[in-house]
């Protein structure tokens, strides 16, 4: 499990906001372009979110790993860990944002314990 502080839980719950809104306004093939690159557990996963506090989210396992997945697809995560990237400091060098960046190093470090 990831234990989030308050900006990295604002962080999520803005994603996932942001997400929402996003997939409001999309429609057709952008629409069936978009929920297939994000994957259909990642929207959901987002809409039940939103609505859980934060320590809802860092005590409730399967909440936890909703949260992890959904984060690590909906902000495009992949693409570091795909890239061998494991550390915030490598990732920041082109993100940026220091939420995105502590969001995915623990992401990493949580399902490197878990193997």
């Amino acid at each position: 499990m990831i234990h989030l502080n308050k900006k990295e839980y604002k962080f999520c719950i803005d994603t996932f906001q942001d997400s929402i809104s996003h997939l409001s306004k999309l429609r057709g093939e952008d629409l069936l372009n978009y929920i297939n690159s994000v994957g259909q557990d990642s929207i959901d996963s987002a809409i039940e979110l939103i609505t859980c506090s934060r320590k809802d989210i860092n005590n409730n396992e399967e909440l936890n790993e909703k949260c992890k997945n959904s984060i690590f697809w909906l902000n495009g995560m992949f693409v570091w860990s795909d890239s061998y990237m494991i550390s915030s400091n490598e990732v920041l060098e082109y993100v940026g944002d220091e939420q995105y960046c502590s969001i995915f190093e623990k992401i990493i470090n949580d399902d490197l314990e878990e193997e």
